[in-house]
């Protein structure tokens, strides 16, 4: 249904900069009834968009990706998403998963078939393939307890690493005209079934085992992450007669009733 032009694999990674977390944050959807809810416990280490509670992660383009907003969409134009998903860069999980979903025929639920988007931004690690604890990859603080060194920087201003995916797709023809929505979640694996442990006491080494994608559905309860909500308003496009076809018309029309009154006459 979707085709990605821009990903995490053709540098994706835009930028890394620091924000002030507030930690243990909740996050809830905002689309309206019958549509499901949705509630992530924590933002702290993954998010949509640059700001806290606020619907900054996800914007569209139909003019082949200028400029981007959150315009009307008509049915059976090209349009171009862009999702912002911002990861801290430090945890003990392997991916940060991210989705999107869009209702075309309005019915107050994403089907699975209206899933627009699906992927996952892998966490810098080190060379074994996950994090150490006390490493210049994920440092401890003098005098702080090693168990927690791995999350010691939430909640004071961190690394965060910015991801701009971008995607094109046509607005399907049977889509519903009026207003529709968008839901957009990002969590991390951690959240859908993965783990990580300690591997030994003496270097503080973490392995993880990844959670599964496919466990991201767009409602329901997820520990990490943050949801986001946009109403999109569908239209169709409207074919307008050229004045000259119309007059050529209107000309060809009393002709043809000429025609027939002349031979009705004979």
């Amino acid at each position: 249904m979707f085709k990605k032009i821009l990903g995490v694999t053709l540098g994706a990674m835009l930028a890394s900069t620091s924000f002030a977390t507030p930690f243990g944050y909740k996050d809830f959807s905002d689309a309206p009834a019958p549509y499901g809810s949705a509630e992530h416990e924590s933002g702290d280490w993954q998010r949509l968009g640059a700001a806290y509670k606020v619907d900054d992660g996800v914007s569209w383009s139909t003019d082949g990706g200028s400029t981007f907003g959150h315009g009307a969409l008509t049915l059976g134009e090209s349009v171009t998403f862009k999702v912002d998903l911002y990861s801290h860069n430090i945890g003990g999980h392997i991916t940060d998963p991210v989705r999107v979903w869009l209702d075309w025929n309005a019915d107050g639920l994403w089907a699975a078939d209206e899933m627009i988007f699906s992927d996952k931004y892998k966490k810098a690690h080190n060379d074994s393939g996950y994090w150490l604890k006390g490493t210049p990859d994920d440092p401890t603080p003098a005098g702080a307890n090693p168990w927690n060194s791995r999350n010691w920087m939430n909640g004071q201003a961190g690394e965060w690493v910015k991801l701009e995916y971008v995607f094109s797709m046509i607005v399907p023809q049977a889509a519903m005209v009026g207003d529709t929505w968008l839901r957009a979640r990002a969590t991390c694996d951690a959240s859908l079934g993965g783990e990580d442990w300690q591997r030994t006491w003496s270097d503080w080494t973490w392995d993880a085992k990844e959670g599964d994608i496919n466990l991201m559905g767009p409602t329901g309860w997820l520990h990490q992450g943050e949801v986001e909500d946009y109403k999109v308003t569908l239209t169709k496009k409207i074919v307008q007669v050229p004045e000259s076809s119309g007059v050529l018309l209107l000309l060809t029309g009393l002709a043809l009733l000429v025609f027939r009154k002349k031979r009705s006459t004979k």
